[in-house]
């Protein structure tokens, strides 16, 4: 029988309880080991995929479709498995997942420029210059990876993500740039493993000698950047990227002639292995003219990888320990232009989340008839950042302190989670 001891308890879940959590429980005359546990329980998140839609999806053509309006344009809206939620008809996979996705109508933020939009969906603060924040899949990487594993807690697949601002380079993103590939430069190239050795060794020596003379921070990262690199070039887990290997009903499934549909496979294979974040980028979203054919081809290859990622998930019962988030820099204007598009908009538009302890089935805000705003319970990205650190168990006033003492908070002040995703 395992002992209940504080040894018993990762010394990450003592750490996020955090010394103030545990100090006011004992003020309060509770047990310290069961408020440990207590906090343990909450965390629901251990891996978070985040599908990344490049140039900004229209919400009026996916998740939040007014058809038989002015602004609705050409596209039917379906029922789907949750009741009273419909979605575009091109989504029917999709539709059928509804009771494990939650819909955020109401998103709204202030960065209708590309750059500045993406910096803010990726960190949760807008661009300064003098400061370089932390991508989310930073600061999951710092607080559920390990340094010492063989994959990297942070992988992009399809292109590089936000980087790792002031956490450094040891939480930079592993980028796969062609999904279903192996990772380049991972051969040896013909060189054996003694040699490999002897190279790593000199390598060391060179190292040791700088870093007593200079004795930097950045020597140790530089050091702990080559480290991973040996690691993940020894390492087994690298058969996870090739998606060569996948069954028939996966390449069916995920429709593995594209490489979203890849992307999500690997995805879920990673998290499976223990990587905590993995980043899926999917470009072509930012249709200004010609949108109502291009998001038709863009949603074929959307929805089938999109819902089998889900479904496979909670078939293999690792869906409330992973969080999936889908979603793009901000949505497209609800008024079609002269280019039968839409332009950029970021004053309403949809984020779609699942799993991580995520209650499916549900809407979250809505938007005007016109779509022009949101008429109830418009969500910041503060808010948004703050929910995915709750679902990891992260208190989203948690600082994370900068090389020059600054403090950070992992979501920008303010931030309130969204009760209503967990309720």
């Amino acid at each position: 029988m395992t002992m209940d001891t504080p040894e018993h308890l990762s010394r990450k879940d003592f750490l996020r309880a955090g010394a103030g959590g545990v100090v006011g429980v004992i003020m309060a005359g509770t047990n310290p080991l069961m408020a440990m546990r207590e906090i343990a329980a909450r965390q629901r998140a251990k891996a978070c995929i985040l599908l990344w839609m490049s140039g900004g999806p229209s919400q009026l053509d996916t998740f939040d479709p007014k058809p038989g309006t002015t602004n609705g344009g050409m596209f039917k809206a379906i029922g789907t498995a949750a009741k009273g939620i419909r979605i575009s008809e091109h989504l029917p996979k999709l539709a059928e997942q509804m009771r494990e996705l939650a819909i955020i109508r109401s998103m709204t933020s202030t960065e209708g420029n590309h750059d500045r939009a993406s910096y803010l969906l990726h960190t949760g603060y807008t661009p300064l210059p003098t400061m370089k924040y932390a991508s989310l899949g930073s600061m999951i990487s710092f607080e559920m990876g390990d340094l010492n594993a063989e994959l990297p807690s942070f992988i992009s697949i399809n292109g590089p993500s936000a980087g790792p601002g002031f956490l450094g380079p040891q939480y930079r993103p592993l980028v796969i740039d062609s999904a279903g590939q192996m990772p380049s430069n991972i051969n040896p190239y013909g060189i054996n493993e003694v040699r490999r050795y002897r190279r790593w060794r000199l390598l060391d020596r060179f190292e040791d000698g700088f870093d007593k003379r200079r004795d930097s921070p950045a020597i140790v990262a530089h050091r702990d950047v080559y480290e991973k690199a040996q690691r993940l070039m020894e390492s087994k887990l690298t058969k996870v990227f090739d998606a060569g290997n996948a069954g028939s009903k996966q390449v069916r499934r995920y429709k593995l002639d594209n490489n979203f549909g890849r992307g999500c496979l690997v995805a879920k294979r990673l998290v499976e292995v223990g990587v905590p974040f993995v980043e899926v980028q999917f470009g072509g979203w930012d249709t200004h003219s010609d949108a109502f054919d291009a998001i038709p081809a863009l949603s074929s290859q959307l929805d089938p990888a999109f819902a089998a990622l889900v479904e496979e998930l909670r078939a293999d019962g690792m869906l409330d320990e992973t969080l999936v988030v889908w979603m793009g820099e901000f949505g497209r204007t609800p008024r079609i232009n002269q280019r039968s598009g839409r332009d950029h908009f970021p004053d309403a538009w949809s984020v779609v989340m699942a799993g991580g302890g995520v209650r499916g089935g549900q809407v979250i805000g809505s938007t005007s008839d016109d779509g022009m705003e949101v008429k109830d319970n418009p969500v910041q990205v503060q808010d948004l950042f703050a929910s995915i650190g709750h679902s990891f168990g992260l208190d989203p006033k948690k600082e994370l302190v900068t090389p020059a003492g600054r403090p950070v908070l992992f979501a920008k002040k303010g931030a309130k989670v969204i009760e209503q995703l967990f309720g």
